[in-house]
Formats: C-alpha cells, structure tokens, sequence
C-alpha cells in the first residue's frame, strides 16, 4: 500500500471534520473512493490505496502534479464524542487502515488511548502498512493485534496472530466482555458483516458497530 498525497483546494479543507470521511477522486476517466488518513481539517490530503485497477493505477505511477478531480469530504465519519470515555474496538482491513490514523490520533488526544484496542488486518507481515503509526499507537498505550490472513511462520509476540480479523477477535475477546463499548469498523465488507455478525457474543449488539458509510 501507498500514501498518495491530494493538494485540494483551501475551500475543501473544513469540509473534513471527523476521521472516517472519505473523497471520491477522478483522473483520466477513472474514479475511485478512498478514506481521509490526515488530520481532520488539515491540508494536504493524505489517502491509502494500492494497485487493482481504477483510479489507483492512474494515480500510483502518476508524475508529481498530475491534475485530478476530488470531491469534499463525503459522510460523517465515525461518532467520535459518542465513544468518548468508553471502550473502542477499532476494526481494519485493507486500505481502510487509512481510517486508523486519524481516528487513533483522536482517541490518544482525548486520553482514550487505553481504552482504545485496534486489530488490524493484512495477508502477510511483509504488507504491513503504516509501521511507524502502529509503534506510536503502541507507545500511547493503545493494544494493537496484527491479523496476518494468509498461511506463513506467525511472528512471535502479542502483537501478531494468525487468522482474519473477526476470527481473532472471536479467540482472543472474552465473550460478553465488550457490553459498553463500541466497535468502529473500515475495510472489505465481508469483515464487516462479520464483526457486525460477532457482536451480540461480545456483549453488543449490532448498533454498536460502526461503520463509515
């Protein structure tokens, strides 16, 4: 994955309020939608993609000042102040761990950081993205549970574990242990529905699970 960076124009800044919004961005006959990973209300604009086809690949080779359409912020983002002082499980997978960034920093700001756990998914260590954020997370004092999806040696440590996101969680989270908390979820949809699906065992229900769109 790669941190692509927007220069929008200074109208479009505040139109990005709370971690989870995302923009939908054109070029050359391509478009594709990516979740803000900067700071709310800040320029530039920092998005996370990877090749796949679609915009991506107009935009990943593409020359420094290629000229591209995109739009204001889109959505409301996760409910920062309705998790404020509670438990938060943080859920991401693919490029949606751009939602990480944002969202982490918020919750170390407002002094959530231990009550903040963030599992993250990826196919092998060697993908890992946005290293230098995870140490820092980890050193506020936010848990972080790597979830490496595809077979390989599991590095050694709490930090890794082998599986797909909503199955580590289902192993590693006591059942009925999570009934004030929240869970903010980003990334391929299957993970998704299945976290939503995991809830009520975790002491939720599905209303507590929150997505960015």
């Amino acid at each position: 994955m790669t941190m692509v960076i927007l220069e929008p124009t200074a109208a479009l800044g505040p139109s990005f309020t709370s971690p989870g919004q995302y923009v939908e961005v054109r070029a050359q006959g391509e478009t594709g939608y990516f979740v803000l990973a900067g700071v709310p209300g800040e320029l530039p604009w920092e998005l996370v993609m990877r090749s796949g086809g679609g915009v991506s690949d107009v935009l990943l080779p593409a020359p420094l000042g290629l000229d591209v359409e995109v739009t204001a912020a889109i959505g409301d983002g996760f409910p920062m102040d309705a998790a404020r002082g509670r438990r938060l499980v943080v859920a991401l997978s693919g490029t949606g761990v751009a939602a990480g960034r944002p969202l982490v920093r918020h919750r170390i700001s407002d002094g959530d950081a231990p009550l903040t756990q963030v599992w993250l998914g990826v196919r092998t260590l060697a993908e890992l993205p946005l290293a230098t954020d995870i140490e820092a997370w980890r050193a506020a004092g936010v848990p972080v549970v790597v979830c490496l999806s595809q077979p390989g040696d599991t590095p050694v440590g709490e930090l890794y574990s082998r599986g797909y996101v909503q199955d580590v969680m289902a192993a590693r989270i006591p059942a009925g242990s999570l009934a004030d908390a929240r869970v903010f979820a980003v990334g391929v949809a299957s993970m998704i529905e299945a976290v939503r699906a995991l809830a009520p065992r975790l002491g939720l229900t599905s209303e507590h699970v929150h997505t960015n769109h």
